[in-house]
């Protein structure tokens, strides 16, 4: 697959930076001197939560595209962006930023800002090249913001690649919250089994026959993941592309109930008995 800016190739956060070191100078000498795109579009969004947003969005392409041609946004590269702004958290938006720039090149990416790699894909673009960041609101609720993070690249091979993960905002504290953050002291071990019988339970469904089975495993062996999202019914963990499953299967999720995380998540994470029983 030619690769002309970098590529989220990756099965996991640890997978090295697939482009050459000299075209990676490249492009960050490209980045110098760049100006915002002037189709930037900022639409204010009604929210009765406790952090009003606006999505910034936009779609550019080179400025070597022929836009006179009627399929120019196939024929040439283009990055688009849709990201959730708050205007009155800054260190909000500065995570947001910092996270998706590090869904690309298995956490290596080279840039500083989305500005700085908005103007180094556009000058190194080819026809078809193709990337998007997305930043939305999942959940709120009074001390606690999820939003969905996404990233998707196409570089003229057979598929793209895609990547979501998920950032649990603690509105108190000021900052991203890791799945430690969240679980009791001592009980990674304990919640590592309830996701390990979800993998079970989501194998056994397949109804693989055992050479199928043993087959999967040995090319997908199971592991843990920490992308995470604080969820209303529970903790959602979801896996990389390629990491525990083929590409026909996605990206696989699993949903872990707040019922049977007593004792394993913090009780400030846990949905008060109240709201339990509203359910």
């Amino acid at each position: 697959m030619k690769q002309n800016f970098p590529s989220l190739n990756r099965s996991s956060r640890s997978h090295a930076l697939l482009a050459a070191p000299a075209f990676v100078t490249a492009l960050l000498l490209a980045a110098c001197g760049s100006t915002p795109p002037a189709d930037i579009g900022v639409t204010p969004v009604k929210s009765s939560a406790a952090l009003p947003y606006s999505m910034e969005s936009w779609k550019e392409l080179p400025e070597s595209c022929d836009r006179t041609l009627k399929s120019s946004e196939e024929l040439c590269g283009n990055i688009s962006v849709n990201i959730a702004r708050y205007a009155t958290q800054p260190a909000l938006n500065r995570s947001i930023e910092s996270q998706l720039l590090g869904m690309l090149d298995g956490g290596q990416n080279p840039f500083p800002s989305i500005k700085a790699l908005r103007a180094a894909f556009l000058q190194s673009a080819t026809p078809r090249d193709m990337l998007t960041l997305s930043a939305k609101p999942y959940r709120e609720t009074p001390a606690l913001l999820v939003l969905e993070l996404e990233t998707e690249e196409y570089s003229g091979g057979a598929n793209g690649m895609y990547q979501t993960e998920y950032l649990n905002w603690s509105i108190p504290q000021q900052r991203a919250l890791t799945l430690d953050d969240v679980l009791e002291p001592g009980a990674k071990p304990r919640f590592d089994t309830l996701l390990r019988t979800a993998f079970d339970n989501w194998m056994a469904a397949k109804n693989l026959s055992e050479t199928e089975y043993a087959e999967y495993v040995k090319t997908w062996p199971y592991q843990p993941s920490s992308i995470f999202a604080l969820d209303t019914d529970g903790v959602r963990i979801l896996y990389p592309l390629y990491s525990i499953a083929p590409r026909s299967d996605g990206i696989p999720v699993f949903n872990l109930p707040y019922s049977a995380l007593d004792g394993i998540l913090r009780p400030e994470y846990l949905p008060t008995p109240a709201a339990r029983a509203a359910k």
